[in-house]
């Protein structure tokens, strides 16, 4: 019989040396024990669900970063039939593993420290791949989605929906990242974008074929509003689901519609000297409580359509750029005490720079709704350093 101060949970990397003859058996007691993959020669077996009462590890390994034993989906259990000798021998595979684990875990392109890092990211377009693969490219999750970014702040520029039709995929998964991310000290910050605005007018263009029903099973739709009436039934439970007032439109009213970090201002349109004035804070504080239902009337801030000086829908840092502009990008800048603006709302064919560096165009139009090539823009210490590309041109283009 086995006691339980000889069961060890320890994660099963590639580079586990199996010379020592240890033995790995499914978890006891946990449940749900499938077959790992098998890793130079050993056949391991994994345990997606460990039950805490049994978890017997020695308080130097404690402090180590291991997963939760709760829901260890890399924690199998080791076993060895000696006693004193096997316990001295399990804690050098311990800490053997758990440094060769960290080290395989670390993301690869990453040379400082995620806490110093910004990545800028641009309109999805309710496109769940190019998410994933933007989120992969910063550096922020790994292959299975988990997140692996550590401090990195992630800053997404608005437009999640639209366009295409893994919306509700989109939004949910970025609920979830930024609760995941927060866990690790990482934030992860979604802008408004004028596709979020347009949802919540209970508009339904632009968007993809059939975005519409993913949202059937949302809870708590309220069918019978009135904003409902002249829409086809197919609609209706996107627009109770994003309209003002509605599940999802709440829980957008959490994201800024202008950010200030140190100092540079994330924003999907521009904000124009006027709207500077107005201020950050009273800009957010009207969107958000128009988005949650507590006023009826949309604010200012958001309204017009394209091409007006809206926060969200404004281009004119974006599309034919003049000195004029830059002018008024400055006047904006001088008001707003910060360096520089990023945008997004204008495709590019790639990340672009204007008005000597001092705003940054990040739509690359990467959905697949319009094919662009997937880009980020980096900062570090506030400053920005590269363009993060998956085919490795990663360099910073001339203002």
């Amino acid at each position: 019989m086995y006691s339980a101060t000889e069961t060890w949970f320890v994660p099963v990397r590639r580079c586990l040396n199996t010379s020592s003859g240890w033995r790995l058996l499914p978890a006891k007691d946990g449940g749900n024990a499938e077959n790992c993959r098998s890793n130079s020669g050993l056949v391991a077996r994994r345990s997606q669900k460990i039950s805490p009462a049994i978890t017997k590890l020695p308080s130097i390994i404690q402090t180590q970063p291991l997963a939760d034993s709760s829901k260890a989906e890399t924690l199998c259990v080791l076993r060895h039939n000696s006693s004193m000798k096997s316990k001295t021998l399990c804690l050098l595979a311990l800490l053997g593993l758990l440094a060769c684990g960290q080290a395989s875990e670390a993301p690869q392109a990453q040379t400082v420290e995620n806490a110093r890092r910004t990545v800028a990211i641009g309109d999805i377009h309710s496109d769940i791949n190019v998410m994933r693969n933007v989120f992969r490219l910063a550096g922020a999750i790994n292959a299975d989605d988990e997140w692996i970014g550590g401090e990195l702040t992630i800053v997404q520029l608005g437009d999640l929906i639209g366009r295409s039709d893994d919306e509700r995929e989109v939004l949910d998964f970025m609920f979830a990242l930024q609760e995941e991310a927060a866990v690790h000290g990482g934030r992860v910050y979604g802008l408004i974008g004028n596709h979020e605005i347009m949802a919540a007018r209970v508009d339904n263009q632009a968007v993809g074929p059939n975005p519409f029903a993913a949202y059937e099973d949302v809870q708590d739709l309220d069918m019978e509003d009135g904003r409902l009436v002249n829409l086809p039934i197919n609609q209706m439970y996107r627009a109770a689901a994003l309209m003002a007032g509605g599940p999802y439109a709440v829980r957008l009213a959490e994201f800024p519609a202008v950010l200030k970090l140190q100092d540079t201002i994330y924003v999907h349109g521009g904000v124009v000297p006027r709207w500077a004035e107005y201020g950050i804070e009273q800009i957010n504080a009207d969107i958000s409580a128009w988005l949650r239902g507590d006023t009826l009337r949309e604010p200012s801030a958001s309204q017009r359509v394209d091409d007006s000086d809206r926060v969200m829908w404004a281009r004119h840092f974006s599309a034919r750029v003049d000195p004029f502009d830059c002018q008024m990008l400055q006047a904006s800048l001088d008001i707003l005490e910060a360096e520089r603006m990023i945008v997004a709302h204008t495709r590019h064919s790639q990340i672009t720079p204007y008005c000597d560096g001092r705003i940054w165009v990040i739509d690359t139009g990467m959905s697949r709704a319009y094919g662009g090539q997937i880009q980020a823009l980096e900062l570090i210490d506030d400053e920005v350093t590269r363009i993060l590309d998956p085919d490795g041109h990663t360099g910073i283009q001339a203002p």
